[in-house]
Parts: structure tokens; sequence; C-alpha cells
């Protein structure tokens, strides 16, 4: 009987081993499309990064402005100024290579590392320079 017992238990943990939980390894990336939400933003200077904070170029009392990245490499991008919150929109393109985004609006043509994408979140880095100083921006984006 117990022989049974240690052979009933031997053959229970061998069948958990091939049945237990691991990491898939056909798990899908979140996708950089959809409509995403200008929310907040922290910059980077000499090694120290700022706290998040609410992104400067949405407007106070108005609805955030957004990064539309569409099937086809099409982007738009919605803007809402002024006391009215009136909304305009620059259609452009956008290609990803890598963890790379370009995206063209007009005569604009921007290079943005995909820091990280989520279902619900994206935030994208870029450089920009300011008298002679140069900053890392990670625009932080919500779904």
């Amino acid at each position: 009987m117990k022989k049974l017992s240690i052979l009933f238990v031997s053959v229970l943990a061998l069948g958990m081993s091939f049945v237990s939980c691991s990491k898939d390894d056909d798990t899908a990336e979140a996708s950089i499309e959809g409509k995403w939400n200008l929310s907040k933003m922290s910059m980077t200077a000499n090694g120290v990064t700022s706290k998040e904070e609410d992104n400067p170029e949405n407007t106070v009392g108005c609805t955030k402005n957004y990064l539309e990245i569409k099937t086809g490499g099409v982007v738009v991008y919605g803007d809402y100024e002024g006391s009215a919150c009136t909304l305009s929109k620059e259609t452009g393109t956008w290609s990803k290579e890598g963890n790379k985004i370009t995206i063209k609006l007009g005569t604009d043509t921007d290079i943005y590392e995909i820091v990280s994408v989520t279902d619900s979140g994206l935030t994208l880095r870029y450089t920009l320079t300011l008298s002679g100083q140069s900053f890392l921006v990670n625009d932080i984006f919500t779904k």
C-alpha cells in the first residue's frame, strides 16, 4: 500500500510538472495603434528625472490633446486650444522600426523611442535641446 501511495504521488507530481503554469511564449505585444490622450510628462537633465506632471501642452479646462495612431501609417494629432477649447487636427504619417516611431506632421518629422506600451498606456521619449542643454522628455499617454 505504501509503494502504491508513493507511485501515485510520483505520477501526480510528474503530471503537474507538464501542466503547471509557465511563461507563455505566444504573448502578444500591446498594439501602439489607437487613440492616446496626452496625459503626463517628465524630463531628465544631468541624470536627474523630474516627477511626472500634467503635460503643459494640454490647455487647462479642455479635453486632453491626443495622438491617434491608425492602421495604414496614418496619424492624427488633436490639439484643444483657447478658452473655447477649439479642436484643431493635423493628419500625417507614422512608421515603426524596432522601438522607434517616426511621426511626420506637416513639415515636421520627429523620431520617438517607445519606452513602454500596454493596452492602456504609452510612453514616448525624445530629446529636446534648449539653450544648448539637452533634456530627455517622456510624454505619457493614456487611452
